[in-house]
């Protein structure tokens, strides 16, 4: 049984015509806008409020003090409702849902529909359903329900974009998702995984978790969820995105129709997926007093006074309240947390509180803890100091009851921030394995000084070595041309290793302009790819001496392209005598057209 949140619930809607919001004005923002671009439904995005629809599809600058609320939020601890909650978890003990506390004594924890599992097969970063009862200021959870909303092997990476497909579906990551038994770095082709997070109304995914499957036993079946479009019923064929799901011998619970979310379980063939069964995600006959959904706008219509959130509908009060912003804020793109009553049957919209900095931040550093304050929640990395509070993730593969209490000097960790005023505040705390510090590292953040042979970002001095790769905007540079285009404040991507002193040791360097619009070449919606590209996937087919296929695109090679096999450097004849049909290979490069590649280094490794 699943307590998803339905797509329409009792809403009676008409799709509108489409409309594109994507004026989002931050580099740090680059993979929410994609995601804006890539998330809309045939629905009219109408914003609401005065002025012109430039003006009202602005995301506000981050403010430089703490957001304070618009309306204050319904009094909780006054009433023993029974609420139905869908969030992410931010830590345990005995759980956290957004940075509130849940005691779990005698909930019923329902793992992929498997009731009674233990809270230890949870973790940080999993969207979660949970029933409780608000009559305490720490309530009681009587139901716990995750249900992973990807599952399957790898495909292929795009790592600049940060995308991971499975069974078709695009699987958007950043700074802020947790990966447990596995990280970005070390994920690749051929892994089997599961992803829980945010389905998006374009048949994306957004995720919040990803890790190893729980319940892998043995299955080669795929998962994906999403909304329902193109169905055809004489066909018995739907479609999630790019994925054609044909369901004509799939065991199908619940009524199909457009627009609904459903989950989907099958065998990938192609670019389609014979389902074997088909779930229509959605409330059942339980007595619920309030609900609450966290997630991403995919569309908002002033006129209809309907929000949509996950791809999933919901109605509007008359007298809806807002917290940390306004009706203004009501976009594409922004995080949202939306208190829900019901209503003759129906969830209408009471409050919404904007959850700004959920997919953005301002910076990610990596080292030793230098200095610890655990009554102002404070720590040191390098020369900065960094800020807890209730609502930062902590992430710990080893210890669910991780908390900033048991952090010590001279551990190492990452911390990703965001700076409000002169403060940093935490958004994700992660305890780094020992076998994690040595893999690569990125430090991201805005410069704030520098010379010619180095730049300092979140504190820390680094270095400009001549080895190093460069970038700027996606393009490859020179070491003069990326030294003479820095400036403080401009924000900077440093890819690089940790040695065995702490001491970080570039590779690559990116360093992204802001454009006077707030719009990069990235934000493309019709498809099209430009600069820099980081690729790995498995060869599909041999083209030429000098070009292969990986996935849907042509690799091309030349003399001058940097070979490696087995970690060691090749001829391209050599390389080229190597590569076979289902091989793992790995490239960095440019786009020549959007499905075409020219490398400048390729990599086959132990698959």
């Amino acid at each position: 049984m699943s307590y998803a949140f339905c797509a329409l619930c009792s809403i009676d809607f008409t799709p509108l015509s489409a409309i594109l919001v994507s004026n989002l004005h931050k580099r740090r923002n680059l993979f929410m806008k994609k995601l804006i671009a890539l998330s809309v439904l045939p629905f009219a995005l109408v914003a609401c409020g005065g002025g012109s629809s430039e003006e009202s599809n602005e995301i506000p600058e981050p403010s430089t003090t703490a957001p304070s609320e618009t309306t204050p939020l319904p009094d909780e601890s006054s009433s023993t409702a029974i609420t139905v909650k869908q969030g992410v978890i931010t830590g345990f003990g005995s759980v956290y849902l957004d940075g509130k506390r849940y005691l779990t004594d005698n909930a019923n924890i329902i793992i992929n529909g498997i009731e009674g599992q233990a809270i230890d097969q949870l973790k940080v970063g999993m969207t979660i359903n949970l029933i409780s009862e608000n009559g305490d200021d720490t309530p009681n959870a009587q139901r716990i329900e995750y249900d992973s909303g990807v599952e399957g092997v790898v495909q292929s990476i795009d790592r600049v974009n940060r995308i991971i497909y499975i069974a078709g579906v695009e699987v958007f990551y950043n700074d802020l998702t947790h990966f447990i038994a596995t990280s970005s770095v070390s994920l690749s082709v051929g892994e089997r995984v599961e992803v829980s997070g945010y389905p998006l109304a374009g048949g994306q995914f957004q995720a919040t978790y990803i890790g190893k499957e729980l319940d892998n036993d043995g299955q080669q079946s795929e998962h994906i969820s999403g909304l329902i479009q193109n169905l055809d019923t004489g066909q018995q064929k739907f479609s999630i995105g790019n994925v054609t799901v044909d369901y004509s011998s799939a065991r199908v619970e619940g009524v199909i129709s457009n627009q609904i979310l459903v989950k989907v379980e099958g065998m990938t063939e192609g670019s389609n997926l014979i389902a074997s069964e088909v779930e229509v995600k959605g409330y059942h006959d339980d007595n619920y007093d309030e609900a609450e959904v966290e997630g991403v706008i995919t569309a908002y219509d002033n006129n209809a006074g309907i929000v949509e959130v996950n791809g999933q509908q919901f109605e509007l009060s008359s007298s809806v309240s807002f917290s940390n912003g306004s009706s203004l804020d009501l976009i594409t793109g922004a995080q949202v947390e939306l208190k829900l009553s019901i209503v003759n049957g129906g969830f209408t919209v009471t409050h919404i509180e904007f959850k700004h900095y959920d997919y953005y931040n301002d910076g990610v550093m990596k080292g030793a803890i230098a200095a610890i304050d655990y009554s102002a929640k404070s720590l040191t990395i390098g020369s900065n100091t960094y800020f807890a509070n209730s609502q930062t993730h902590y992430e710990d593969e080893y210890d669910q009851y991780f908390s900033f209490d048991s952090l010590q000097l001279n551990e190492f960790i990452e911390v990703v921030y965001v700076t409000e005023g002169t403060q940093n505040v935490i958004l994700k705390v992660e305890r780094e394995r020992e076998d994690e510090r040595f893999e690569e590292s990125e430090i991201k953040g805005q410069i704030t000084s520098f010379t010619s042979s180095s730049i300092v970002v979140a504190g820390l001095s680094i270095d400009l070595p001549a080895d190093a790769l460069y970038f700027i905007d996606d393009t490859r540079s020179s070491l003069a041309q990326f030294v003479s285009n820095v400036t403080n404040g401009l924000y900077v991507e440093v890819s690089g290793t940790f040695d065995a002193n702490g001491l970080f040791l570039p590779t690559k360097f990116e360093l992204e302009f802001q454009g006077d619009d707030g719009n990069d070449d990235d934000d493309r919606d019709d498809g099209s790819r430009t600069g820099h590209v980081e690729l790995e996937g498995r060869v599909t087919a041999i083209l030429s001496d000098t070009s292969f296929m990986l996935n849907s695109y042509t690799i091309e090679l030349k003399e001058a392209t940097k070979l490696e096999l087995y970690d060691r450097r090749v001829s391209l004849v050599e390389f080229m005598n190597a590569v076979q049909v289902n091989q793992v290979v790995e490239i960095e490069g440019s786009w020549i057209t959007s499905t075409a590649i020219n490398a400048y280094e390729a990599e086959i490794d132990n698959d």
